[in-house]
Protein backbone atom coordinates (compact mmCIF):
# COMPACT_ATOMS: atom_id res chain seq x y z
CA UNK A 1 0.00 0.00 0.00
CA UNK A 2 2.81 2.39 0.91
CA UNK A 3 4.61 1.63 -2.36
CA UNK A 4 1.45 2.22 -4.37
CA UNK A 5 0.89 5.54 -2.63
CA UNK A 6 4.42 6.63 -3.44
CA UNK A 7 3.95 5.68 -7.10
CA UNK A 8 0.70 7.65 -7.25
CA UNK A 9 2.42 10.68 -5.76
CA UNK A 10 5.28 10.37 -8.26
CA UNK A 11 2.83 10.21 -11.17
CA UNK A 12 0.98 13.26 -9.85
CA UNK A 13 4.25 15.17 -9.57
CA UNK A 14 5.11 14.34 -13.18
CA UNK A 15 1.70 15.51 -14.40
CA UNK A 16 1.97 18.83 -12.59
CA UNK A 17 5.55 19.54 -13.64
CA UNK A 18 5.02 18.59 -17.28
CA UNK A 19 2.98 21.74 -17.93
CA UNK A 20 5.91 23.89 -16.88
CA UNK A 21 8.25 21.71 -18.95
CA UNK A 22 6.11 22.21 -22.03
CA UNK A 23 6.14 25.96 -21.52
CA UNK A 24 9.93 26.05 -21.10
CA UNK A 25 11.10 23.42 -23.59
CA UNK A 26 8.34 23.75 -26.20
CA UNK A 27 8.90 27.44 -26.81
CA UNK A 28 9.28 27.03 -30.58
CA UNK A 29 6.08 25.05 -30.83
CA UNK A 30 4.15 27.57 -28.72
CA UNK A 31 5.47 30.58 -30.64
CA UNK A 32 2.59 31.24 -33.03
CA UNK A 33 2.65 35.02 -33.35
CA UNK A 34 5.08 37.92 -33.68
CA UNK A 35 3.22 40.83 -32.14
CA UNK A 36 4.20 44.49 -32.53
CA UNK A 37 2.61 47.17 -30.37
CA UNK A 38 3.72 49.85 -32.83
CA UNK A 39 1.92 48.15 -35.71
CA UNK A 40 -1.26 47.54 -33.74
CA UNK A 41 -1.46 50.91 -31.99
CA UNK A 42 -4.00 53.38 -33.34
CA UNK A 43 -2.32 56.71 -32.63
CA UNK A 44 -4.85 59.46 -32.05
CA UNK A 45 -4.51 63.20 -31.89
CA UNK A 46 -2.53 64.80 -29.05
CA UNK A 47 -4.40 64.80 -25.76
CA UNK A 48 -6.44 61.71 -26.63
CA UNK A 49 -5.81 58.16 -25.50
CA UNK A 50 -4.07 55.79 -27.95
CA UNK A 51 -5.95 52.54 -28.58
CA UNK A 52 -4.75 49.06 -29.52
CA UNK A 53 -6.44 47.90 -32.74
CA UNK A 54 -5.71 44.22 -32.06
CA UNK A 55 -4.60 42.86 -28.70
CA UNK A 56 -1.94 40.14 -28.54
CA UNK A 57 -3.36 36.61 -28.77
CA UNK A 58 -3.12 34.35 -25.74
CA UNK A 59 -3.35 30.67 -24.94
CA UNK A 60 -5.84 29.77 -22.27
CA UNK A 61 -3.11 28.37 -20.04
CA UNK A 62 0.35 29.19 -21.40
CA UNK A 63 0.19 32.95 -21.81
CA UNK A 64 0.89 34.93 -24.98
CA UNK A 65 1.28 33.19 -28.32
CA UNK A 66 4.19 35.54 -28.99
CA UNK A 67 6.74 33.84 -26.72
CA UNK A 68 9.08 36.83 -26.86
CA UNK A 69 6.25 38.96 -25.49
CA UNK A 70 5.47 36.28 -22.90
CA UNK A 71 9.09 36.23 -21.70
CA UNK A 72 9.12 40.01 -21.47
CA UNK A 73 5.85 39.96 -19.53
CA UNK A 74 7.11 37.30 -17.07
CA UNK A 75 10.36 39.16 -16.59
CA UNK A 76 8.50 42.40 -15.79
CA UNK A 77 6.09 40.49 -13.54
CA UNK A 78 9.01 39.03 -11.57
CA UNK A 79 10.57 42.47 -11.16
CA UNK A 80 7.43 44.23 -9.92
CA UNK A 81 6.56 41.26 -7.66
CA UNK A 82 9.93 41.20 -5.87
CA UNK A 83 8.61 42.56 -2.56
CA UNK A 84 5.60 40.23 -2.63
CA UNK A 85 7.79 37.20 -3.35
CA UNK A 86 10.22 38.02 -0.54
CA UNK A 87 7.32 38.59 1.86
CA UNK A 88 5.68 35.31 0.84
CA UNK A 89 8.89 33.34 1.33
CA UNK A 90 9.44 34.97 4.72
CA UNK A 91 5.90 34.20 5.88
CA UNK A 92 6.17 30.56 4.76
CA UNK A 93 9.55 30.08 6.42
CA UNK A 94 8.43 31.70 9.69
CA UNK A 95 5.19 29.70 9.76
CA UNK A 96 6.97 26.39 9.12
CA UNK A 97 9.65 27.15 11.70
CA UNK A 98 7.40 28.21 14.58
CA UNK A 99 4.32 26.02 14.05
CA UNK A 100 5.89 22.86 12.62
CA UNK A 101 9.59 22.55 13.44
CA UNK A 102 9.41 24.09 16.94
CA UNK A 103 5.94 22.60 17.44
CA UNK A 104 7.32 19.06 17.24
CA UNK A 105 10.68 19.70 18.94
CA UNK A 106 9.35 19.61 22.56
CA UNK A 107 7.79 16.20 21.87
CA UNK A 108 11.12 14.86 20.59
CA UNK A 109 12.86 16.11 23.74
CA UNK A 110 10.27 15.05 26.33
CA UNK A 111 8.95 11.74 24.93
CA UNK A 112 10.28 8.55 26.55
CA UNK A 113 8.55 6.14 24.17
CA UNK A 114 11.16 5.25 21.55
CA UNK A 115 8.47 4.47 18.98
CA UNK A 116 7.04 7.96 19.26
CA UNK A 117 10.51 9.49 19.44
CA UNK A 118 11.28 7.90 16.07
CA UNK A 119 8.06 9.24 14.58
CA UNK A 120 8.69 12.72 15.90
CA UNK A 121 12.24 12.67 14.57
CA UNK A 122 10.91 11.83 11.11
CA UNK A 123 8.39 14.65 11.43
CA UNK A 124 10.96 17.23 12.48
CA UNK A 125 13.23 16.09 9.63
CA UNK A 126 10.47 16.66 7.07
CA UNK A 127 9.54 20.03 8.59
CA UNK A 128 13.19 21.08 8.69
CA UNK A 129 13.61 20.17 5.02
CA UNK A 130 10.53 22.25 4.20
CA UNK A 131 11.98 25.21 6.13
CA UNK A 132 15.37 24.82 4.42
CA UNK A 133 13.63 24.65 1.03
CA UNK A 134 11.91 28.00 1.51
CA UNK A 135 15.06 29.65 2.88
CA UNK A 136 17.20 28.26 0.05
CA UNK A 137 14.77 29.42 -2.62
CA UNK A 138 14.57 32.82 -0.93
CA UNK A 139 18.35 33.15 -1.10
CA UNK A 140 18.43 32.01 -4.74
CA UNK A 141 15.74 34.53 -5.62
CA UNK A 142 17.61 37.29 -3.80
CA UNK A 143 20.82 36.49 -5.71
CA UNK A 144 18.97 36.48 -9.05
CA UNK A 145 17.42 39.87 -8.31
CA UNK A 146 20.72 41.35 -7.13
CA UNK A 147 22.83 40.01 -10.01
CA UNK A 148 23.08 42.67 -12.76
CA UNK A 149 24.33 40.04 -15.19
CA UNK A 150 21.29 37.81 -14.62
CA UNK A 151 18.81 39.55 -16.92
CA UNK A 152 16.16 36.81 -16.90
CA UNK A 153 14.49 37.60 -13.57
CA UNK A 154 11.54 35.36 -14.47
CA UNK A 155 13.63 32.42 -13.21
CA UNK A 156 12.48 33.51 -9.74
CA UNK A 157 8.91 32.54 -10.66
CA UNK A 158 9.96 28.98 -11.51
CA UNK A 159 12.11 28.72 -8.38
CA UNK A 160 9.10 29.76 -6.31
CA UNK A 161 6.91 27.17 -8.01
CA UNK A 162 9.44 24.42 -7.28
CA UNK A 163 9.60 25.51 -3.62
CA UNK A 164 5.86 24.99 -3.19
CA UNK A 165 5.85 21.69 -5.11
CA UNK A 166 8.64 20.44 -2.85
CA UNK A 167 6.62 21.53 0.19
CA UNK A 168 3.62 19.53 -1.03
CA UNK A 169 5.74 16.38 -1.41
CA UNK A 170 7.41 16.73 2.00
CA UNK A 171 4.23 17.55 3.89
CA UNK A 172 2.35 14.88 1.93
CA UNK A 173 4.63 12.25 3.44
CA UNK A 174 3.94 13.63 6.92
CA UNK A 175 0.20 14.04 6.36
CA UNK A 176 -0.15 10.41 5.31
CA UNK A 177 0.98 9.45 8.82
CA UNK A 178 -0.59 12.12 11.00
CA UNK A 179 -4.11 12.22 9.55
CA UNK A 180 -5.39 9.71 12.12
CA UNK A 181 -4.12 11.95 14.91
CA UNK A 182 -6.18 14.80 13.46
CA UNK A 183 -9.22 12.50 13.52
CA UNK A 184 -8.72 11.91 17.25
CA UNK A 185 -8.26 15.61 18.02
CA UNK A 186 -10.93 17.12 15.74
CA UNK A 187 -13.39 14.24 15.51
CA UNK A 188 -14.94 12.76 12.33
CA UNK A 189 -13.43 14.28 9.17
CA UNK A 190 -10.92 15.94 11.50
CA UNK A 191 -8.12 15.30 9.01
CA UNK A 192 -9.57 18.10 6.87
CA UNK A 193 -9.64 20.55 9.78
CA UNK A 194 -6.16 19.44 10.79
CA UNK A 195 -4.79 20.05 7.31
CA UNK A 196 -6.38 23.50 7.02
CA UNK A 197 -5.05 24.65 10.40
CA UNK A 198 -1.66 22.91 10.34
CA UNK A 199 -0.55 23.19 6.71
CA UNK A 200 -3.14 25.23 4.82
CA UNK A 201 -1.86 28.71 5.82
CA UNK A 202 1.37 28.20 3.86
CA UNK A 203 -0.62 28.03 0.62
CA UNK A 204 -2.33 31.35 1.38
CA UNK A 205 0.95 33.02 0.41
CA UNK A 206 0.33 31.94 -3.19
CA UNK A 207 -2.48 34.42 -3.58
CA UNK A 208 -0.42 37.54 -2.95
CA UNK A 209 2.99 36.47 -4.28
CA UNK A 210 1.74 37.39 -7.77
CA UNK A 211 2.74 34.20 -9.57
CA UNK A 212 1.31 33.66 -13.07
CA UNK A 213 -2.06 31.92 -13.26
CA UNK A 214 -0.69 28.69 -14.73
CA UNK A 215 1.88 28.24 -11.96
CA UNK A 216 -0.62 29.09 -9.21
CA UNK A 217 -3.06 26.62 -10.75
CA UNK A 218 -0.43 23.86 -10.96
CA UNK A 219 0.57 24.24 -7.31
CA UNK A 220 -3.03 24.44 -6.11
CA UNK A 221 -4.13 21.46 -8.20
CA UNK A 222 -1.15 19.37 -7.05
CA UNK A 223 -1.83 20.21 -3.39
CA UNK A 224 -5.55 19.53 -3.75
CA UNK A 225 -4.97 16.19 -5.46
CA UNK A 226 -2.41 15.15 -2.82
CA UNK A 227 -4.18 16.24 0.37
CA UNK A 228 -7.84 16.01 -0.63
CA UNK A 229 -7.89 13.00 -2.98
CA UNK A 230 -4.85 10.69 -3.09
CA UNK A 231 -4.00 10.42 0.61
CA UNK A 232 -7.60 10.44 1.97
CA UNK A 233 -8.73 7.81 -0.55
CA UNK A 234 -5.72 5.58 0.07
CA UNK A 235 -6.36 5.82 3.83
CA UNK A 236 -10.14 5.38 3.63
CA UNK A 237 -10.74 8.83 5.10
CA UNK A 238 -13.54 9.73 2.70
Amino acid sequence: ESGERERERERETIVMVVLTAISLVGRKWLHQESYSFDEQMNFTSPGEKDVLVIKPSQYWFFGFKDRDLEEEYLNDLAVVSMARIFLGYSMCAVFVLFTQVLGVLPWVISSTDQTWVGRFEVAISLYSLAFITFITCLVISFLVYRSPGFMSKRVVLHVTELAFLAYVVLIGVRFAVIWEYFEKVWGPEGWLTGFLTEYGPVFMALFFMNLPFDQTFEITAFAFATFMIIIPLSKGAW
